[in-house]
């Protein structure tokens, strides 16, 4: 994802997004593309660690 002023925590499983509406539209389209490609993040997240996810995700996305 591209870091700029925007800020995600995920807090009991509910996103919150502070910002630039565009940046909840980015989040949002991010979502939806990982969705389609059907990644099973729960399965990755099992198999190896949680950087080696997040580097995953930003070479997919």
């Amino acid at each position: 994802m591209v870091s700029r002023n925007w800020q995600l925590d995920l807090i009991t499983h509910k996103y919150v997004w502070a910002g630039d509406l565009r940046s909840v539209g980015y989040f949002t389209n991010g979502l939806k593309f990982l969705k389609m490609l059907i990644i099973d993040i729960q399965a990755l997240i099992a198999k190896m660690s949680l950087e080696d996810v997040k580097e995953r995700l930003v070479e997919i996305i």
